[in-house]
């Protein structure tokens, strides 16, 4: 049985006291030494934010009994709508642990960290025991607080220093408040070494827009961007409300951290995952970088199929329903609850700590300059019996121009090329007229590189540049990049693109770390070294090559093309 109350379909006490009367038989003592506290950042009026919480970050209007966990906060007036009351904004906040070695949800180890009743009986059976070390500090109160909790279990050992913080953020443009809630966790492993993972699911009920009770609860729209960081931040906006949002984010880039695991193929395991939908929804369509495992719908009760996966199911990972994978976006589902989560991995050994910080952002959600990865297209220069390929490549500016916004010029620039056949003696990579250009990292043992573009005359909307690069391709068979699960076809080298993003790093974790900001790969592929021959033989000749399978050739001439 889920005790905690999904959502509110009537007066709140009075849902709330049914439910308490159902759930009483189930709750568990709380755990030693709790203390929850109330921070408040000491703004009168638009802005204001005050949360009660425990010593493992828990708090949600879901958490009732007894005094009330709730996060309040007061917008700025709405543009439409007018002046928008101090309401709650979160139904659950939850913090999860799990040990999955697998990584296809049928791990070893999981707890649902919190000292409330609610909480500890909505999530049976928890494999790790985690209990408070040192309450909630009053020191530096309303503004912050600090604590310590320990979590324990077979082969498992790690302690947690928590600091908690509110603040207000600088306004929007037009003076909307924002505020902020900070939780650091600071993770000790005191026992062997461990793949730890670690999930902060929330489920948000933003009541500004269409009123109060479930209704409101049922019209937030979540989604994500990278542009305004360069990293994940995932958000719910208050229907079309500019001064009611709420984002998630981290206060660093954990994609860097050196103890943050990846899977096979070099794709970072810190991830996010945004869901919207009652049994309306199909269950997400599967991220290929995140294999196996089940695959549920997006539904009421989200937090116990997360608890039940030991971390969010893989398909989940990186996805925005109606939007996609790996890309910015708001989903167009406007009815039914919403969801969203943040879950990093780490692998720490023992005796060392891993921090993450964790930012919940109320109020104006700043909306990032719209970027779009060029297009790229490639065309066959000249292909050698020593298996090198000579392709010119075309780079093309496709950025929405924005009505009352400067048009995005593109100023620099990444193409990442696999090649997949590892030494690469004949790679050239010849920048357009008046740029300059390094190879940012590779070529690694299976023909990857990666080139940056810089210096020259920034490429206007709709505009475009030419280059050439020589490489090695590889020969008749099809091959893959064993670490990024690229499939290379047969006497072809894939490419793709992205624009300068801030943060962004000449090596290859600014490729697949930085999601939605890389072009769709494409396959450029050489003709055989038969000049005599006529296009058309070629055409089947390079076929037959591959094995009766047809491939996308891209060349259209054999004879030297200028750039």
């Amino acid at each position: 049985m889920n005790c905690l109350p999904r959502k509110r379909v009537a007066d709140p006490a009075i849902v709330l006291s049914i439910v308490a009367a159902m759930c009483s038989q189930f709750f568990f003592t709380p755990k030693s030494g709790a203390a929850e506290v109330t921070l408040d950042n000491g703004v009168a009026g638009d802005g204001h934010l005050s949360i009660t919480l425990d010593e493992f970050g828990t708090y949600g209007d879901a958490f009732q009994n007894g005094p009330e966990w709730v996060d309040f906060f007061d917008p700025s007036p709405d543009p439409v709508e007018g002046q928008l009351p101090e309401r709650f904004a979160t139904f659950s906040n939850v913090i999860y642990f799990f040990v999955d070695p697998s990584g296809v949800g049928d791990g070893t180890h999981r707890v649902a960290a919190s000292t409330h009743a609610g909480i500890l009986a909505t999530y049976p059976d928890p494999t790790l025991d985690c209990q408070v070390v040192v309450a909630n500090s009053t020191t530096n109160l309303p503004t912050s607080t600090s604590s310590l909790f320990r979590c324990t279990g077979s082969g498992v050992d790690f302690t947690v220093a928590l600091t908690q913080s509110v603040s207000l953020l600088t306004p929007g443009p037009a003076s909307e408040a924002r505020a902020q809630l900070e939780q650091e966790y600071a993770i000790t492993n005191n026992g062997p070494g461990i793949n730890l993972i670690m999930n902060r699911h929330t489920d948000q009920d933003m009541p500004w827009g269409g009123g109060v009770g479930a209704p409101a609860a049922r019209d937030d729209l979540p989604g994500v961007d990278f542009a305004e960081l360069g990293r994940p931040q995932i958000y719910a906006q208050d229907r079309e409300l500019t001064t009611a949002a709420l984002v998630i984010r981290t206060r660093e880039d954990m994609e860097k951290d050196p103890l943050t695991t990846a899977t096979d193929g070099g794709v970072s395991n810190y991830v996010y995952y945004v869901g919207k939908g009652e049994n309306n929804l199909p269950a997400p369509p599967g991220n290929t970088d995140f294999p196996g495992g089940n695959c549920p719908t997006h539904n009421v009760g989200t937090d116990v199929q997360v608890w039940d996966n030991f971390g969010v199911p893989n398909c989940w990972k990186n996805f925005i329903p109606g939007v996609g994978y790996n890309v910015p976006g708001i989903t167009p589902q406007t009815n039914f609850e919403a969801f969203m989560g943040m879950q990093t991995e780490a692998n720490i050994p023992s005796g060392q700590t891993y921090a993450i910080a964790f930012q919940s952002v109320y109020g104006f959600r700043p909306e990032p300059t719209l970027t779009i990865p060029p297009s790229l297209t490639t065309q066959t220069v000249e292909y050698g019996p020593d298996g090198c390929g000579e392709f010119l490549w075309t780079l093309k500016n496709v950025n929405p121009t924005i009505p009352g916004e400067t048009p995005i010029a593109v100023g620099e620039f990444f193409i990442d090329v696999e090649a997949g056949d590892g030494a690469q003696t004949c790679s050239t990579m010849t920048p357009p007229t008046g740029w300059s250009t390094e190879l940012c990292a590779g070529p690694d043992g299976n023909g990857h590189l990666l080139y940056r573009f810089f210096g020259g005359t920034p490429i206007a909307i709709n505009s475009e540049v030419k280059g050439r690069f020589r490489v090695d391709t590889n020969g008749g068979t099809p091959t893959t990049n064993p670490l990024t699960n690229t499939a290379v076809p047969a006497l072809s080298v894939v490419l793709h693109t992205a624009q300068f993003q801030d943060e962004a790093e000449c090596n290859f974790n600014f490729g697949p770390a930085r999601n939605g900001e890389w072009g769709i790969r494409v396959n450029a592929t050489a003709f055989l070294p038969v000049p005599a021959m006529s296009l058309a033989t070629k055409l089947a000749l390079t076929m037959i090559v591959v094995g009766g399978g047809v491939v996308l050739l891209r060349g259209r001439s054999h004879r030297a093309v200028p750039i």
